[in-house]
């Protein structure tokens, strides 16, 4: 193979092609005194993995903006990893970063070298195995080259004001999933029940049809009709009896 004028490349046979160069998205170039902006990230997970949130604080010329969110089934490092993802995603144009957290899973990764022999390993760990949550190491990773970012380690649950606001957010976004997952719980069983009436037979209905209203043995008989048939008025014997006729062939008076 020989490069040829128009930059390509030509084989034996003299076909030209061009090697395959995949797009990489441009990095924007870096101030020589970019704004300095200081981040607190926190991430939380009931069951881990189970309904997770993460909060986020930046802090820019004496101005904060918050941000919070969260997953119904995720993992407290993947929490921990969002939070910082968001907040450095949120940034619209290079910065200086301090980022605190209090995950040594997140700062660790960056200060002690771990992301670079990860990339050098093709994403292995050290045990040989896929490191984990590489979706997210990899936004990390374009985040950390676009800005310059200074990873610190603080401690948690400890009187550091925004590392406790972070983590309330966090807190109260999982408490958020659990309560819809408890009323998703109740409905789902009130259908059940529902389900089970909808074969049960109908109201009244213990033997399989509803008998009609007063028909105890099977038919109901005529009003007044006592042994099968109905008397007619003032028939006791069988017979109507004239008024005033007592005995049919009485005496003169």
């Amino acid at each position: 193979m020989e490069n040829n004028a128009s930059g390509g490349i030509s084989d034996k046979a003299g076909i030209s092609y061009r090697p395959y160069i995949p797009d990489i998205p441009d990095i924007p170039d870096k101030p020589d005194k970019p704004d300095k902006v200081i981040i607190y990230t926190d991430g939380a997970c009931s069951g881990n993995p189970g309904p997770g949130g993460w909060g986020s604080v930046l802090v820019w010329r004496q101005k904060e903006r918050r941000l919070r969110g969260g997953a119904d089934d995720t993992t407290n490092n993947r929490m921990e990893l969002t939070a910082a993802i968001e907040a450095l995603e949120a940034l619209t144009r290079p910065c200086l970063v301090e980022l605190y957290s209090d995950s040594a899973y997140l700062v660790n990764a960056f200060n002690m070298g771990w992301i670079r022999k990860w990339k050098a390993n093709g994403w292995m760990s050290a045990k040989d195995k896929p490191v984990l949550n590489q979706d997210l190491w990899a936004r990390l990773v374009r985040q950390d080259e676009i800005h310059r970012v200074s990873w610190r380690k603080v401690k948690g649950h400890s009187d550091d004001v925004l590392n406790a606001i972070c983590d309330e957010m966090a807190v109260s976004e999982v408490r958020e999933r659990l309560e819809a997952r408890a009323i998703d719980d109740i409905r789902s069983e009130a259908l059940k029940t529902d389900d089970i009436r909808s074969e049960a037979p109908e109201a009244l209905d213990i033997r399989g049809e509803a008998p009609e209203a007063g028909d105890i043995h099977g038919e109901a008989p005529e009003a007044g009709d006592i042994h099968g048939e109905a008397l007619e008025a003032g028939d006791i014997h069988g017979e109507a009896l004239v008024a005033g006729d007592t005995y049919q062939g009485g005496e003169d008076g």
